[in-house]
């Protein structure tokens, strides 16, 4: 089964940032979008073909391949990239990159997600500060690639960047990142994405940060209908059974746009003939409560974090006192501004909500609250 058939390619939005490299707009993108949304598919897929075809050379770094100590994914990246280089020279950068990009494509059965396997597969870890030698030769390789690439720009394309806001072990690293960055921003050009709103204001907006306005934060552009329609073509092409574009996009709705929900969804159609949509639909908001352990979080809510998760939703005002009075009569129980606070601020620590640019609380958590739907009646 070829699985890049299931891709769905964003050539487009890959030239619109290059074109603001280009056109001197930016040096830098931070793309921010929850975790299994197409992030990681979009760079390696689309981004870096793009931009060998704007004579970039990108190399690729995803934190999360080394939790504990991300300087060694960082080195091995560079590393590799200028082995490649002085091995072959720069005229072949192509074809060289072209070996690598295929190495970081995951192979997987009939549409499953794409990338699952970078993500990462242990929930602790002891962070651990890069030594000051290993700065250096950070510092030393991008140096080197620069110099070997003579005219041709770097694209730096880091994946899970927010990581680096986990611990202050990880600060010198990322202050040397800033100014490797900064001192070679004419050659030296990065995307940056994070999949928690939180981790990447504490990164970029925090003014004790070492990449405190280094950069500003875009949301990754979803999927649409167009996505859908792709998959369906696919999936009458691979099983000769036509998809209900219309029911489908529905469902692609209700799975907050998330590309790897929906073409499980299809996957499991496609494998099992006696399922139709909607029961596809049911196994997927199973697996999403399973994979993601929703029961476990779900059970630590009460029913204030409820009824604020809900309010959030509707985009209403969370400290109004007609909404306070509201749900102490509900739930019967005092209901003042200090309480809602401090539920506020447990679930900002449990990544279930998460405040925007403008201050406005958002739901972070995809696909947690249409879990709590169809399965806490």
């Amino acid at each position: 089964m070829n699985v890049d058939q299931w891709h769905f390619p964003r050539t487009d939005l890959s030239n619109h940032y290059f074109k603001s490299f280009e056109l001197g707009v930016a040096t830098r993108i931070v793309l921010y979008a929850p975790r299994k949304m197409g992030k990681t598919e979009f760079l390696i897929y689309d981004l870096m073909p793009v931009a060998t075809e704007y004579n970039y050379l990108p190399i690729y770094i995803n934190l999360w391949k080394n939790k504990e100590a991300p300087h060694e994914v960082i080195i091995e990246s560079l590393t590799v990239t200028l082995d490649s280089i002085t091995n072959k020279g720069i005229k072949l950068v192509k074809k060289t990159l072209k070996g690598i990009i295929n190495k970081l494509k995951i192979s997987t059965e009939f549409g499953a997600e794409f990338s699952t396997s970078l993500e990462p597969v242990v929930s602790s870890f002891e962070a651990i500060k890069a030594p000051s030698n290993q700065l250096t030769y950070i510092s030393k390789l991008i140096r080197e690639l620069i110099k070997q690439t003579e005219n041709t720009p770097i694209l730096l394309i880091i994946d899970e960047v927010q990581h680096l806001s986990i611990s202050k072990k990880f600060d010198p690293l990322t202050y040397n990142l800033r100014t490797i960055i900064d001192e070679n921003r004419h050659r030296l050009f990065a995307v940056l994405t994070g999949s928690s709103r939180t981790g990447l204001r504490k990164l970029f907006s925090d003014s004790k940060s070492p990449l405190y306005r280094f950069a500003d934060m875009d949301n990754f552009p979803v999927m649409g209908s167009e996505f859908v329609e792709h998959i369906g073509g696919v999936f009458k092409k691979v099983t000769g059974k036509v998809l209900d574009i219309k029911k489908a996009n529905r469902i692609f709705k209700k799975f907050d746009y998330n590309p790897d929900y929906f073409r499980t969804l299809v996957r499991i159609m496609a494998l099992h003939e006696e399922i139709d949509i909607n029961l596809a639909y049911k196994n997927v908001i199973d697996l999403i409560g399973n994979d993601n352990e929703y029961k476990a979080l779900f059970e630590k809510l009460n029913d204030i974090d409820l009824e604020l998760i809900k309010r959030i939703l509707g985009n209403h005002a969370i400290y109004s006192q007609d909404y306070m009075e509201k749900m102490a009569s509900k739930l019967g129980e005092t209901i003042t501004r200090g309480k809602i606070q401090s539920r506020i601020k447990r679930l900002e620590k449990m990544n279930v909500i998460t405040k925007n640019l403008h201050g406005d609380y958002l739901v972070e958590t995809p696909g947690f609250i249409e879990w709590i739907k169809k399965t806490q009646r």
